[in-house]
């Protein structure tokens, strides 16, 4: 038996499949994003409701020693297979052509000519509702501490990093939204482990590029300090015991935002700004202590262009009007899941 007739007759097996919003099409795709952000089982699904003839292969399994891309041609044309599921791929692999749809699946986003590029994050808080029969607060809380993982997240953080890249991702946990330079994380992690710049460097873009953290710019100040975020917040309370409530809760609305393929930056230490849309992340204010803060930099917001204000809390509900712009506060359980905010 080859190696091609095993993976064929013995493919992955989805169990419980929580359906997503991230739609494959009939294209050639990139399937890429986060560690267990659910790729594979994306993948799976699609080939199962399509009712093709499907191969998948995993480049990291063991098993695989070497492919040959001729014997991988003659297989799929002997066994009829439509579609081809590349998981883990690099570009070293010699992509078939004689398949009527190639999936390729990776951390990490690649150029390739004539592939839709499809990037798959963790369960959105919408997404998540759907997985639990819950209360929308319980749900809520089980969404803070744990995101949508089946397993812990220290067990994914150990399973996924090297040691050394595990420190280090846990170090900038520990900054989470906050406004840093790579010196100060370099400055910062040395107190601790014998580190060089020049792996710093390199690790914290490994980092970005495998979508384990990312920065976001402030506005109209490209050139300002970049505020620190994490992909999925569960590791926050995961790896470090050194991050508070109130950056816990911006890493997590922020995280709504660039889900929902918004290109939000920041412009104070709790706000952000989406087009002429203010976002002010206040988890426990009260309505007069927000009218205040909003009065004291409206004239800023009125420059900046602004035409509306949402203040996400955890629980408070109130709107208030100045001048002639809406100033909105609502729980993240109501606004994360509005298509439009």
């Amino acid at each position: 038996m080859t190696i091609f007739e095993y993976f064929y007759e013995n493919p992955p097996v989805i169990r419980h499949y929580l359906p997503r919003k991230s739609k494959i099409t009939q294209s050639n795709t990139l399937l890429y994003g986060p560690s267990q952000s659910g790729k594979t089982s994306l993948a799976i699904e699609y080939a199962l409701n399509s009712q093709s003839k499907y191969l998948y292969l995993d480049l990291n399994d063991l098993r695989i020693k070497k492919i040959d891309s001729q014997q991988l041609s003659k297989f799929i044309q002997s066994e009829k297979i439509e579609i081809l599921i590349v998981d883990n791929f690099n570009q070293s692999f010699e992509i078939p052509t004689n398949t009527k749809q190639n999936i390729l699946i990776s951390q990490c986003k690649m150029k390739l000519p004539n592939y839709e590029h499809l990037k798959l994050y963790y369960f959105d808080f919408e997404e998540f509702l759907n997985t639990t029969q819950k209360s929308t607060t319980q749900s809520f809380n089980l969404y803070l501490k744990n995101g949508a993982f089946d397993n812990s997240a220290q067990m994914v953080a150990k399973a996924s990093l090297e040691q050394k890249k595990l420190n280090l991702f846990s170090g900038l946990c520990a900054l989470s939204a906050k406004t840093v330079s790579i010196n100060q994380i370099y400055l910062n992690l040395k107190k601790e482990y014998k580190i060089s710049k020049d792996w710093l460097y390199s690790s914290v873009e490994w980092l970005m590029k495998h979508h384990y953290i990312y920065f976001l710019t402030k506005t109209n100040t490209p050139k300002a300090q970049k505020k620190l975020f994490i992909y999925h917040q569960p590791f926050l309370n995961a790896l470090t015991l050194n991050t508070s409530f109130i950056s816990i809760f911006q890493n997590l609305v922020v995280n709504e935002l660039i889900k929902k393929n918004f290109e939000p930056t920041y412009y104070e230490l709790n706000s952000y700004v989406v087009g002429k849309k203010l976002i002010k992340v206040e988890p426990f204010a009260s309505e007069e202590a927000i009218w205040v803060k909003i009065q004291k930099s409206f004239g800023e917001y009125k420059k900046l262009g602004i035409n509306s204000i949402t203040i996400i809390t955890v629980s408070s509900s109130f709107d208030f009007q100045i001048e002639n712009t809406l100033c909105e506060a609502m729980p993240f359980y109501e606004w994360a899941v509005l298509d439009e905010f």
